[in-house]
């Protein structure tokens, strides 16, 4: 794959160098490489070759292809290399002070004219690589001065294009020769890559306004008429989703569930094969439901994957755009398992389980008979992820016997865990049983599954990151010290002094915490032993 990148990069560096050659005004004549003008597609022929094939008749490879010229590894790519094999020190010598002075001037010229038009094409050519420029030389990708400094820089850029694409300046027979050499500018930089390469850089930060930003770019290029596809949507589907997660941001998953459906509304409008939303438009979503809170997240989460199902069968089982996978249905099954009703997520995790099974043809059970699996679609095989969930949900769940059960599913795990089902327990495995037994006032049963973690831990059967942390420690002396009987507080007491032995011995991951003391201090206190506590 790599090789292949490489490649493609190579002949659109060798397309765009002739078009600077042909082109060049400018010492950053890199905006012509790197946003070639859309009007010119023969000086980028592999990527338009493939952005106008049909989807279905293309290869794997030009699928990849296809993705990789439209991400923005790839701009970053191309950039890197310009600048490295260019002889300019301009390039080179770029610094974040120069960075600063010249982000200044520019937002200073932009900001003083009220009507805009107050930047000069040099300015106007900068202004990418300066976008560029601001994550790598401040360190800290898009956040604090970068994040607003980039956002003021695009700003500026689309004021100015805004002003001389408007009715008013259409003609350019009216404009002035400075402002028909701005507009040549522009229209050699506003092109789909640069807005997509916006777009990305905003959707991988944790600005806590990244989401709406990378949204306000994608908004951008639909009014300017600059085509977007199906990867951009998905990176700003995929930034609400971050948002929710990170920043707990209550109306991101819905503002993801409105970009999905303008996707799809576009696509049935303009008959645009490129914004038709495939399998990771979907998943994200739902994802992002599963970080949410809202109360309907599940149900929604739940018709998003019956729409996908519902259309798959239509499709005669070949369209894969709107095929689920396991990673969908583990999002669904995660967004039920924060239902604020226990019962009703059990059950509906319990029926996506069996979905999986049955549509898979795969069971940990050893009781999957032909009749209830006999599907093949491999990309539902169920995941440790998607038992963990299953296990997790039985121990929170009311059922006197829901740890045991969860307990039972983590052994079956376990005697699988060296087969191809994928089904070696990790951290959250262990954890779910562990807190299941905790909560129903069984401690010892909870410290028979440490031990077994730590004995697994010991002898490689599990990752090296599968081993007893500090929060599965307290969770244990926790439930031991509310049980309240000394038998109980004294295996408590042993559970702390292994876990000083061994931060003692470098493992950060067993360190002893308030939180850990006081569960002890607490329990001695219920037991009436004085002195203990």
């Amino acid at each position: 794959m790599i090789t292949l990148v490489a490649i493609i990069t190579i002949i659109c560096y060798q397309h765009a160098g002739a078009y600077v050659h042909h082109h060049s005004t400018t010492k950053l004549q890199y905006s012509r490489l790197l946003f070639p003008k859309r009007h010119e597609p023969a000086e980028t022929k592999v990527p338009y070759q493939l952005y106008n094939q049909p989807r279905s008749s293309r290869s794997k490879d030009s699928t990849l292809l296809l993705g990789a010229v439209q991400t923005a590894a790839t701009a970053d790519l191309l950039e890197q290399q310009f600048i490295a094999s260019n002889d300019d020190d301009y390039f080179m010598s770029y610094t974040m002070e120069q960075l600063q002075r010249e982000t200044k001037a520019i937002i200073t010229a932009s900001s003083a004219s009220t009507s805009g038009g107050g930047l000069t094409c040099e300015q106007l050519e900068k202004i990418p690589f300066m976008i560029f420029k601001w994550p790598e030389l401040s360190g800290c990708g898009v956040m604090g001065e970068a994040g607003e400094a980039i956002w003021s820089l695009w700003n500026a850029l689309i004021s100015e294009w805004e002003l001389l694409t408007n009715s008013n300046n259409a003609i350019k027979s009216k404009m002035t020769e400075e402002d028909q050499q701005k507009l040549c500018t522009l229209e050699a930089i506003m092109t789909n890559v640069l807005f997509a390469k916006n777009v990305h850089t905003w959707a991988k930060s944790t600005h806590v306004n990244a989401a709406q930003r990378a949204e306000s770019v994608l908004e951008q290029m639909v009014s300017h008429k600059v085509k977007p596809n199906v990867i951009t949507f998905n990176a700003v589907i995929g930034a609400y989703a971050k948002s929710a997660a990170i920043h707990g941001q209550s109306n991101a998953a819905e503002r993801a569930d409105k970009i999905l459906q303008r996707m799809e509304l576009l696509h049935t409008k303009t008959g645009y094969e490129e914004l038709r939303p495939d399998v990771i438009s979907y998943t994200s979503v739902i994802d992002a439901y599963s970080k949410s809170n809202i109360p309907h997240a599940a149900k929604r989460a739940s018709e998003i994957l019956h729409e996908m199902e519902e259309r798959y069968a239509l499709s005669g089982e070949t369209d894969a755009n709107v095929k689920p996978n396991t990673i969908t249905y583990n999002s669904v099954m995660n967004c039920w398992n924060k239902h604020q009703n226990k019962a009703d997520g059990l059950m509906q995790i319990e029926h996506l389980f069996q979905n999986m099974t049955r549509l898979s043809g795969v069971s940990i059970d050893n009781k999957c008979e032909s009749e209830q699996c006999k599907g093949n679609r491999e990309d539902v095989t169920p995941s440790v992820i998607t038992y963990s969930i299953v296990m997790s949900a039985l121990a929170k769940s009311d059922d006197l016997n829901g740890a045991d059960r969860a307990c039972q599913l983590l052994e079956r795990m376990i005697e699988k865990g060296g087969s191809s089902f994928n089904t070696r327990p990790n951290s959250f495995s262990f954890s779910a049983v562990i807190n299941g037994y905790v909560k129903r006032g069984q401690p010892e049963k909870a410290h028979e599954i440490l031990l077994k973690m730590d004995d697994m831990h010991e002898r490689g059967l599990v990752d090296p990151g599968v081993r007893p942390n500090t929060i599965i420690y307290t969770s244990i002396i926790d439930g031991y010290a509310k049980v309240g009987d000394s038998n109980g507080l004294k295996k408590a007491m042993d559970l702390l002094d292994l876990m000083e032995n061994r931060y003692e011995q470098n493992s950060a991951c067993a360190c002893p915490t308030v939180n850990t003391y006081t569960c002890l201090i607490n329990g001695w206190a219920k037991s009436r032993q004085f002195g203990k506590a």
